[in-house]
């Protein structure tokens, strides 16, 4: 091959280099705007459940302390639920919410009978998601991560399914309130 051969030849595979090249950079600048978007969007998701996370908590607090209101004030343990008067609002209750009431604030769960309920002991007791159970003659276990042992005085405890998780773990919350039955 002659000197303009090689030389041609030379000015092609450069060029095939160059197109290369430049077409990885081409591919590499459009998938930085796409990391960027994926990195936001889970750290949105992140932050969303994070606050999920804490209005549950928050919403768990609420009614175990309505409860220990109730069992301070009226020296037994309350029986039922019913929605507030107020928006986000849950009557903890005796018998009937005509009388004697405490209430608690709720910004996550729904006010309803159905979703935050007193439930009998059972140490295989099963929460769904979404749910709240108050439950007398109980403490929690050591890890506060389900049910405990079951108790002689009223030792009222708050059960929820911890939030994100589908298949069993639990958050468990109890009253310090007890009185003789």
């Amino acid at each position: 091959m002659d000197k303009t051969g090689q030389a041609l030849n030379g000015y092609y595979k450069n060029k095939r280099i160059i197109r290369i090249t430049s077409s990885v950079l081409i591919v590499i600048v459009l998938l930085i705007p796409v990391v960027v978007f994926l990195l936001a969007l889970s750290s949105t998701s992140e932050l969303k459940i994070k606050a999920q996370v804490t209005e549950r908590e928050t919403d768990a607090f609420s009614v175990l302390y309505a409860v220990s209101q109730y069992i301070e004030t009226y020296s037994s343990m309350p029986i039922t639920t019913q929605p507030g008067v107020t928006p986000h609002t849950i009557n903890i209750c005796g018998s009937s919410c005509n009388n004697y009431t405490t209430t608690g604030t709720l910004s996550y769960y729904p006010t309803s009978p159905q979703v935050i309920s007193f439930q009998a002991y059972n140490p295989n007791l099963v929460v769904p998601l979404n749910d709240i159970y108050i439950v007398d003659h109980a403490t929690c276990n050591s890890a506060s991560t389900n049910i405990g042992q079951q108790t002689k005085n009223d030792v009222a405890l708050v059960l929820y399914r911890a939030p994100g998780d589908s298949h069993g773990a639990y958050e468990c919350m109890q009253t310090n309130k007890q009185y003789d039955l």
